[in-house]
């Protein structure tokens, strides 16, 4: 959106993410379904459409959790240093958050993703954080949020 600030008298010198660069998942970027996840440290509910990370240093890249009515990943209580970029979440028909780490999860970083609050209904926000570690989110999209973009507390 280069032309957003076009009225302003005086253009900021700083750049803004969504305006002057891209944000959320980079272009071109090849995404998956959740359902071919194989990996340890990570189950599939797949009736539920969850992604439960059980395991610490894991990191999912390149996923379109939009699929089958849209898939959460729930980072399990006591899991640290969890990457989760480079994918495509859209709150579907399931209502599952799309990312759910609420209970003493250490360290989660979300960057280069892409949500959006679709359908939600019950779900009001895209990351639901109540950690002990460093949350960072960093190039991220959030579209069509009913409440929140991320919540620190519970993000049902």
């Amino acid at each position: 959106m280069p032309g957003l600030r076009s009225s302003y008298v005086t253009r900021p010198p700083w750049k803004v993410a969504g305006v002057d660069y891209a944000v959320g998942v980079p272009t071109g970027t090849a995404l998956v379904s959740p359902s071919t996840i194989s990996m340890p440290g990570v189950q599939l509910n797949t009736p539920s459409h969850l992604v439960v990370i059980t395991g610490n240093n894991v990191t999912l890249s390149g996923y379109d959790f939009s699929v089958d009515g849209g898939w959460g990943v729930v980072v399990a209580p006591g899991v640290t240093n969890t990457v989760i970029k480079d994918s495509n979440f859209v709150v579907g028909g399931d209502q599952n958050v799309p990312i759910d780490a609420i209970e003493d999860v250490g360290n989660l970083t979300v960057v280069d993703d892409t949500f959006n609050g679709g359908s939600s209904g019950d779900v009001f926000s895209m990351i639901g954080y109540s950690g002990t570690g460093v949350f960072t989110a960093e190039y991220d999209s959030f579209m069509n949020t009913p409440e929140d973009a991320i919540d620190f507390g519970s993000a049902r």
